[in-house]
């Protein structure tokens, strides 16, 4: 039951609830020595901290649960919660390992997860970890691999009717389209258009689920296409709304790049002074977080 109201409150990304309840998740587990209860508990930890902005959090329960997982014995855990908790530890940890900037472990914990998502032959942890691959090459600045697993998760999830995954599959692919396409000639104007819109599509079918998780990442990546479209003004008020809701859910996640990206608008609206401060501001937060990655960026 905890875990189920754990999840209301993760989805709408009211973080501060989910990190108390997640606190409590792993007490109750670790008083059971119940490994499929210890799954659950570090799947719940994993992506909970993710969010909020702690990846080497992320990457210690990632660990946790690789230890104790056994595919065969944990299958039930998929049958009562959904998901293979032992592909959605490695999706979640390949993401925060990216960001702590260990890239080669990070794309290993990705392939290992989408390995096992196909022998699980359960379509909602297949399109966990086609997501998340996606999100892991779009922090990348990879368009072409983005968009091969955007479009792979937005077919499973057409066909099995997840609207979750789709919506989020659709931003993803919209972003990619951008990259690859803005600034590179008439035809591929066409393309980058399209994409903008499949970016605003599928943010408006991600809220119409009622989920607000990723609700930052996602504008953050309305207002990244912008700024390769030459639209600075529109991408500032993306991230305004972005960093607003960055503070008050909390969700850390992307938190350095809205300020990077919005530094860059300022700059290019003309306004060096406010962006410095906007780029000084990104650079704190990823120290802070230990997001090596996004320090990188800057």
């Amino acid at each position: 039951m905890l875990w189920a109201i754990w999840l209301f409150h993760k989805v709408r990304s009211d973080l501060g609830k989910s990190a108390q309840m997640v606190d409590r998740l792993l007490e109750m587990a670790q008083a059971t020595n119940d490994s499929a209860l210890l799954l659950q508990a570090h799947q719940a930890m994993c992506v909970t901290h993710l969010c909020l902005g702690n990846p080497a959090v992320t990457v210690k329960h990632m660990q946790e649960a690789a230890a104790i997982y056994d595919p065969e014995l944990h299958a039930v855990n998929t049958e009562r919660f959904g998901q293979d908790p032992g592909v959605a530890t490695l999706a979640f940890g390949a993401v925060a390992l990216l960001l702590m900037g260990r890239k080669e472990e990070a794309l290993a914990a990705s392939e290992r997860a989408l390995e096992l998502a196909r022998q699980s032959n359960q379509p909602s942890t297949l399109a966990l970890a086609m997501h998340f691959s996606a999100m892991l090459h779009q922090f990348r600045g990879h368009a072409e691999a983005t968009e091969q697993w955007a479009q792979a998760s937005v077919e499973l999830s057409t066909s099995e009717g997840f609207s979750f995954w789709l919506a989020g599959g659709t931003i993803l692919r919209g972003w990619a389209w951008v990259a690859r396409c803005a600034g590179r000639g008439a035809g591929e104007a066409v393309m980058a258009q399209a994409g903008v819109a499949e970016i605003r599509r599928g943010l408006d079918a991600w809220l119409a689920t009622g989920s607000r998780t990723y609700h930052t990442y996602y504008l953050g990546l309305l207002a990244d296409a912008l700024l390769r479209m030459g639209r600075p003004d529109e991408a500032r008020a993306a991230l305004d709304e972005a960093i607003a809701a960055a503070k008050s859910l909390p969700e850390g996640l992307y938190e350095a790049e809205l300020h990077r990206l919005k530094g860059k608008s300022l700059i290019a609206l003309g306004q060096g002074d406010d962006g410095k401060k906007c780029l000084d501001e990104a650079h704190r937060i990823a120290r802070v977080q230990g997001a090596r990655l996004f320090e990188l960026n800057l």
